[in-house]
């Protein structure tokens, strides 16, 4: 079956099978809106959860399920929504996960106790698990491979960008507003890439691929089991072990029965390929160092120095900033030079501010930890970019949205991951923030060491 991209407006007027430069902005654009949304959604909430437990009179524990809720539906649908995206085409799944991302917002606006939030929020996991497991395919769909690179950069660049605008937003809303502002000001934004999406997006490309609706129920079940276990919702250790065993179990058994399937819904086609295999390895490492990084930064800079608001939010804010500063440089550059050299690069840098992070003295100042964040930020942003462009480059095109939806998948265990270290170094330690910073800089050191092996194996 051919892979070329269908007929679209304005494509003759460049190299055939690629965009007019014309009409790859417009289709960025729409793209970028949806990942923008969903990222400033995430930033905002979680910066407005001490307040939300304040309103409702709620334990933390309860609402920290406001986020828990979010990332374990996109954690458990992620996989077989990408799968159907390579079946039905990336665009339909694309706008069906932004309409009810949308509808998600709404309902949590309207919310009236914990529980109620809760599930609404859920509900916006599963528009976001939609838009996720789809967007860096449609990326790979708008951009030719010789400047994927860049494209890769722009979505790094919109993501840096609005963690960095969420907490300063979530802040002046909460100042100003109620609490039901963090949900309604992206309501407009949402309307206009709706519309915006069935105007600029290629149509969809749909290919023979089998999609088995058991393995995709077996498959979100099993996720929802590792959601569980790796963000240590569940707080004895033998509930904790019997889920692990049953995710495994089921994982196990998902893996045989596709066996014979050609696009098997795990990929495990995929993660054949030594790069794609590395990569994703190197991301899950990676995205649970920076997970320790942003949840243990607002305790290291509150319980060990004493700043203001005015600081804090100064200083977490560093780390998106920097990594938007250095994601669009790295991007275009892996179109030039190895992304396994680009990327460990700055997962060396990454494992420098951390550990410059853990040892920093108790009396320091605003500067002396301002550098310290910039390295992290640095670092992640010079990683993110050219590993993004090595799974996808080394992905058939009509496997795209399984690409795409390993990256999200690598992205939310290392993130949940990351949260799971962190509460388990407060529980051992009053330094709880300096050991999960060491730990950070571990798995950095182990992510530099499976993206320099990409250096000594073939490429495919």
């Amino acid at each position: 079956m051919s892979t070329a991209i269908p007929s679209h407006p304005a494509v003759d007027a460049c190299t055939p099978g690629e965009l007019a430069p014309s009409v790859r902005r417009r289709a960025m654009m729409t793209l970028m809106g949806g990942l923008a949304m969903s990222t400033l959604d995430t930033a905002a909430v979680s910066t407005g959860l001490p307040h939300l437990a304040r309103y409702f009179s709620a334990d933390p524990e309860t609402i920290i399920f406001v986020m828990s809720a979010y990332q374990a539906a996109m954690v458990a649908t992620l996989v077989p929504l990408s799968a159907l995206g390579d079946k039905i085409g990336h665009r339909p799944i694309y706008l069906t996960g932004l309409a009810v991302f949308v509808a998600g917002l709404v309902l949590s606006s309207l919310a009236w106790s914990p529980a109620s939030l809760i599930v609404a929020r859920a509900l916006q996991g599963l528009g976001a698990a939609g838009i996720m497991s789809v967007s860096v395919a449609l990326v790979r769909t708008v951009y030719p491979p010789r400047l994927l690179g860049r494209g890769m950069g722009i979505n790094a660049l919109v993501v840096s960008s609005f963690l960095c605008l969420g907490p300063i937003l979530a802040s002046l809303l909460l100042e100003i507003a109620s609490w039901r502002w963090l949900f309604l000001i992206n309501l407009p934004f949402g309307a206009l890439v709706i519309a915006a999406a069935g105007r600029t997006l290629p149509p969809p490309v749909a290919n023979a691929h089998r999609f088995d609706v058991v393995s995709a129920m077996i498959c979100t079940l099993a996720f929802t089991l590792v959601a569980l276990v790796v963000g240590r919702a569940v707080a004895h250790w033998q509930a904790i072990a019997g889920m692990f065993v049953a995710a495994a179990v089921l994982i196990a058994f998902l893996i045989r029965r596709d066996a014979h399937n050609p696009a098997p819904l795990l990929a495990v086609d995929l993660l054949k390929r030594p790069i794609f295999r590395l990569s994703a390895i190197t991301a899950t490492l990676t995205f649970a160092a920076h997970g320790i990084g942003l949840i243990v930064l607002p305790f290291l800079i509150t319980r060990s120095h004493g700043f203001g608001a005015y600081e804090i939010g100064f200083l977490i804010a560093l780390w998106p900033a920097f990594m938007a500063l250095s994601a669009p440089l790295a991007g275009p550059l892996s179109d030039r030079l190895s992304p396994a050299l680009l990327g460990s690069m700055g997962l060396s840098v990454l494992a420098l501010g951390m550990v410059c992070l853990a040892i920093v003295p108790h009396d320091a100042t605003v500067l002396d930890l301002a550098w310290r964040i910039a390295l992290c930020g640095i670092g992640f942003g010079f990683f993110q970019s050219p590993n993004l462009r090595a799974l996808m480059h080394n992905t058939p095109p009509l496997r795209s949205g399984a690409a795409s939806g390993v990256v999200a998948i690598t992205r939310l265990v290392g993130q949940l991951g990351g949260a799971g270290i962190s509460t388990a170094s407060f529980a051992i330690s009053t330094e709880g923030a300096a050991i999960a910073l060491w730990v950070g800089a571990l798995l950095s050191l182990l992510g530099f060491f499976f993206s320099t092996l990409r250096l000594f194996v073939k490429d495919v």
